[in-house]
């Protein structure tokens, strides 16, 4: 015998299946505008590439064709150091802890006690920049603005901390590499918040340019409440408007090897008399004027079997340390301590 359906049999089989139908839906519209967000990224990267007439890959070629400057990725390195977009920088002594995205034996897992702001607009959808890569929800946070200038502040609830915020490198990844500036970054701590202070901890005040991948080093390790990134895009596309997004932004908490170092050769097409002492380095900090002794680099004219040799004295203003004998080469050893690009010797005389 066939049981009759009653008239609220029929009633939550309707509920179920309008719920069933808002909810393809609700998943159509959400794959519908992952996919456009998608595009728009797409469109935007490939006008972007299109159009200028130096990519940052481009910039590089530019800064190697002039022969004292070195750009160290492009380098053959020797020594203890890691790579991360264009930069070189200390290498790790385990992997470092990211303090938003905990391990677990499934995969990632995002915390989500923050709030992201983007001038002055907080959307649980931006706090996606800050998950990892690998989250399967994951979502891309991109936009076309009408002004060039935005920021971007994450601010965690000290109240829902779940684990330790302790920090000391921040790690970008944008979507158009190269088009933007970091004007600078505020960085509060917990220790800002417990005080009501006003002012942040720490500024990065020196404008990074055409930044692309990078991982900013801190010198000590801090407990973040909030941090501010000041942005200012320096491309327009073709509708008017400056695109912008990151990947991903990444707060880790990591052991560098102190004595992290590169080794690497420089070669001329001439004997060479003399190397100055000054120097121009670009690292995370921007590029800044400095000297050999400051940044603790070492001249050598030989290095064989893992030992440097035969160090080289830098000249400096009218003392000039002529070196004693003919050679086309040398050999530079650079303590690293901090995201580094590349580092331009204001003059190497040859003859």
């Amino acid at each position: 015998m066939i049981k009759k359906a009653t008239s609220k049999d029929l009633m939550d089989i309707l509920e179920n299946t309008q719920s069933s139908v808002s909810e393809i839906k609700n998943n159509i519209d959400t794959i519908q505008k992952g996919i456009e967000n998608r595009l728009t990224v797409i469109k935007n990267i490939q006008e972007y590439n299109n159009n200028e007439l130096y990519s940052i890959e481009e910039s590089f070629n530019k800064m190697s064709n002039d022969n004292n400057t070195i750009v160290l990725k492009r380098m053959d390195l020797y020594g203890t150091y890691d790579v991360y977009g264009n930069a070189i920088h200390p290498s790790f002594l385990k992997t470092p802890i990211d303090i938003f995205n905990l391990n677990s034996i499934t995969g990632k897992i995002f915390k989500n006690n923050m709030n992201v702001t983007i001038n002055n607009i907080t959307k649980l959808e931006y706090t996606n920049m800050l998950k990892h890569d690998s989250i399967a929800d994951k979502r891309i946070v991109f936009n076309e603005y009408e002004s060039p200038d935005i920021s971007i502040e994450i601010e965690i609830n000290p109240n829902d901390l779940l684990g330790s915020t302790k920090f000391n490198t921040i790690e970008i990844l944008p979507y158009i590499s190269g088009s933007f500036d970091i004007n600078s970054i505020e960085i509060y701590t917990i220790q800002d918040h417990y005080t009501n202070s006003k002012s942040p901890s720490i500024v990065i005040a020196n404008t990074i340019q055409s930044v692309g991948s990078s991982r900013f080093l801190l010198e000590d390790t801090i407990d973040l409440w909030k941090i501010k990134f000041n942005i200012h895009i320096n491309y327009i596309n073709a509708s008017n408007l400056y695109p912008f997004g990151f990947k991903h932004i990444y707060f880790f908490n990591g052991n560098y090897n102190p004595n992290s170092n590169i080794i690497f050769k420089v070669t001329k097409d001439k004997y060479i008399d003399w190397i100055s002492e000054d120097i121009i380095v670009h690292s995370q900090n921007g590029r800044y004027e400095s000297t050999c002794t400051d940044e603790n680099i070492k001249l050598y004219m030989n290095y064989t079997s893992g030992v440097l040799s035969y160090e080289i004295s830098t000249s400096k203003g009218l003392t000039q340390n002529l070196l004693n004998r003919n050679v086309k080469e040398f050999w530079v050893s650079l303590p690293i301590d901090k995201s580094i690009y590349s580092i331009t010797f204001k003059e190497i005389s040859k003859r």
